[in-house]
């Protein structure tokens, strides 16, 4: 990590970074109540930021374990002034376990890492024990918002989010998400860009 990635770190943790604390108290985090948003591996932040500065009255906490591109994301934040963003520094499962159910209006999981090997399949994060919290958390009508560049995924995307009764659609459509590194990464391979969106009953 670069000298300028660890000043970030040390510079603006103090101001967005969240306290590892369950139960999370969200209006104390951000002073206000409005809808929150919350995305979970956020890579560099280009998205998160895109989505803030898009939606100044919606709050986001965004999840993420690599410090570099945590830190590139707190420098944005701080170059574009973002007063509505906070970010977990940590395993997102420990996020999930701290935010009250009913209490998230998005949850956007924006190319998580596909690990394609089949004995690695288990490992990704959008699997049945998971996307049953993702829906004790969202309130009824909120969405949940998957996108992925390996069909493989996006197959067994739909297949979990059929098989949970909570979510009564689930369609595909882009919605607005800005274009990210990753997906430039998946087109330039000549994938295919699957995003669904579910919504809660």
């Amino acid at each position: 990590m670069t000298d300028a990635k660890r000043a970030a770190l040390d510079d603006l943790g103090p101001r967005y970074l969240i306290d590892d604390a369950a139960p999370l108290d969200v209006g104390a985090l951000f002073g206000r109540v409005a809808p929150l948003v919350v995305e979970i591996g956020f890579g560099d932040g280009e998205a998160t930021v895109a989505h803030a500065i898009g939606h100044p009255d919606c709050d986001v906490i965004a999840a993420e374990v690599h410090r570099p591109g945590i830190a590139t994301l707190l420098q944005r934040c701080a170059d574009e002034a973002i007063t509505n963003v906070r970010i977990w520094a940590g395993d997102a499962l420990d996020l999930l376990a701290a935010l009250p159910n009913a209490s998230v209006n998005e949850i956007h999981v924006l190319f998580p890492d596909p690990w394609p090997k089949v004995r690695h399949y288990p490992r990704r994060i959008v699997r049945a024990d998971i996307v049953a919290r993702w829906a004790e958390l969202l309130v009824p009508g909120g969405v949940l918002h998957l996108a992925t560049d390996w069909a493989h995924y996006a197959m067994r995307m739909r297949a979990v989010l059929a098989a949970n009764p909570a979510f009564t659609s689930v369609v595909e459509e882009r919605a607005g998400r800005p274009t990210t590194k990753y997906e430039r990464l998946g087109l330039a391979a000549g994938r295919t860009i699957t995003d669904l969106r579910a919504t809660r009953a």
